[in-house]
């Protein structure tokens, strides 16, 4: 009995109680021209906070969070990811850069950082703009492990996804088509979408929706792109129209499609199903340039399965009280070395 009222009072607490916290819907877009990475309330749009900046940031790009729910933020044009707290926006560290005082080039020759994923193995690919490559890095330190992909008409390459099949689909703006790459190789596969197939120009934003389809946006022309998840074979255009340079593109949690417009300086919303244009759903801020977007990190997934929910739950009072260690502690919600009532309200903050 004394649980269910607990549990009943934490349910209405409510993300509003953490305003200083991202929750699962707040949605993050980072500003190729005001360096930094915008936070809006994903149910409103609402401007909240200029969330992440600082540690050298400069044209912020291209984003993705860990496992453990840490923010990375690619540097346009330098050879630099940041990692950041993915509650707070607070700086962490330089996660991939070039240390002036040694000989060696830590980055591998990373040049130009632009669209970055974490894999199924944890580690981190980056896409190299200038060098048309695809660079791979441990995802716990950061450490080059090598060139992943490379080659086959890829130039320009900006956003990546791994696809249902595990192999990595990147964007190559440069040669308007989207390429395969064997997700445990590297190896060329194909050209999964040939040059300019279904007016493709310019591809920046990939993804792969619930329909199990690719989504790709299509800077040039202004809209997003709808292909066969399997062959590659153009299907419609989705959406168009009220964008100025699609770049990143996303479902939302309700499964609406938001797009970043880079000269309009904005996100658009569109439905999820019809592609029809909803409205324009955030700006403002200082945002100047958007580019890439996420919605908040699903905070208290403690199981990883999606959802926050009793599993969690338990999980959360399994690790009660100190640490063991600060940095290994998934079930301490507010970073404090320590479990308690502050991480159980959290985790209900984001219930379901």
């Amino acid at each position: 009995m004394r649980q269910s009222i607990v549990i009943a009072i934490c349910m209405g607490v409510g993300c509003g109680m953490f305003p200083m916290l991202v929750c699962a819907q707040d949605l993050l877009v980072s500003g190729r021209f005001n360096h930094s990475v915008i936070r809006y309330d994903g149910q409103s749009g609402d401007f909240i906070e200029v969330f992440a900046e600082g540690g050298g940031l400069i044209n912020a790009i291209g984003m993705d969070f860990d496992p453990d729910g840490h923010l990375y933020v690619a540097s346009g044009d330098l050879p630099l990811v940041n990692r950041y707290d993915g509650q707070t926006g607070v700086f962490i560290n330089s996660f991939i850069f070039d240390d002036p005082k040694t000989k060696i080039d830590e980055t591998g020759g990373l040049a130009g950082a632009r669209g970055l994923v974490f894999g199924a193995d944890d580690n981190l690919y980056v896409s190299s703009g200038i060098s048309d490559q695809v660079l791979r890095y441990d995802g716990s330190t950061g450490q080059f492990m090598g060139v992943f992909a490379q080659g086959d008409g890829l130039d320009g390459p900006i956003g990546l996804a791994f696809g249902s099949d595990g192999d990595l689909y990147v964007a190559s703006a440069l040669s308007d088509m989207v390429i395969r790459y064997n997700g445990s190789t590297g190896q060329f596969v194909e050209q999964f979408v040939d040059t300019g197939d279904g007016g493709l120009n310019n591809p920046t934003g990939l993804l792969f929706g619930a329909d199990g389809h690719l989504y790709v946006a299509s800077a040039i022309t202004n809209q997003v792109l709808l292909y066969d998840g399997q062959s590659g074979d153009f299907i419609d255009v989705f959406a168009s129209g009220n964008m100025s340079v699609p770049i990143g593109i996303t479902f939302g949690p309700k499964g609406d499609f938001y797009v970043a417009s880079f000269q309009t300086d904005s996100v658009i919303k569109y439905d999820g199903i019809s592609g029809h244009f909803l409205e324009v759903f955030a700006t403002g801020g200082g945002l100047d340039g958007s580019h890439f977007m996420l919605f908040g990190p699903n905070i208290g997934d403690l199981n990883g399965d999606g959802s926050v929910s009793v599993s969690d739950l338990l999980i959360l009072f399994s690790n009660w009280g100190s640490c063991d260690t600060c940095i290994d502690c998934p079930a301490d919600l507010d970073d404090n070395c320590t479990v308690s009532t502050n991480d159980l309200l959290i985790l209900f903050a984001n219930w379901g």
